[in-house]
């Protein structure tokens, strides 16, 4: 019998890292919440297995990360989902390690993207607010798909780089 008190405590506990993993995955805002209870089910559903006193965040984390894929395997179907490059992800949860650093990155993060055109926080509001595709973010501002994609990795990699050269 699973120990309802001790899954809602971490489960809780972790809630928020784990809303901000499964966007950082490349999941629209306005599935995210479907996804985390997606995630919460089947961590519900597995948590007999759980070991206590392990890391119940990089569980949780390894359970979202398949449920993430298993949804983007029907959604590549459909359209072309933008994502951050592995090596900005790997970075990013790094960071998650600790609060203070986490919310120090965060903080630098958001002063970045204040420092971004307004075209490119449009573009990037577009996509991962609105969920929309690069075919339709390049329509909807009459540009080519390549133009966008290459404004986009530019952008990107601009934004790892001004949030790096910030970390302590």
């Amino acid at each position: 019998m699973t120990d309802k008190p001790a899954f809602l405590a971490l489960f809780l506990e972790h809630y928020a890292a784990l809303y901000g993993f499964v966007l950082r995955q490349g999941v629209a805002a306005d599935d995210a919440d479907d996804l985390v209870q997606d995630v919460a089910t089947v961590l519900w559903e597995k948590f007999d297995g759980f070991e206590p006193g392990s890391n119940f965040k990089a569980w949780a984390f390894a359970i979202a990360r398949l449920e993430v894929l298993k949804r983007s395997d029907r959604r590549r179907r459909e359209t072309r989902i933008l994502r951050l490059e592995p090596a900005a992800l790997e970075a990013i949860e790094q960071l998650e390690q600790g609060d203070e650093a986490l919310a120090f990155q965060r903080d630098r993060l958001r002063a970045c993207l204040g420092r971004l055109s307004a075209s490119m926080r449009e573009i990037f509001q577009l996509h991962y607010g609105q969920g929309l595709a690069y075919e339709d973010i390049a329509q909807r501002l009459g540009l080519k798909p390549a133009t966008l994609r290459t404004k986009v990795c530019r952008a990107r990699k601009w934004l790892e780089d001004c949030v790096r050269r910030a970390a302590p």
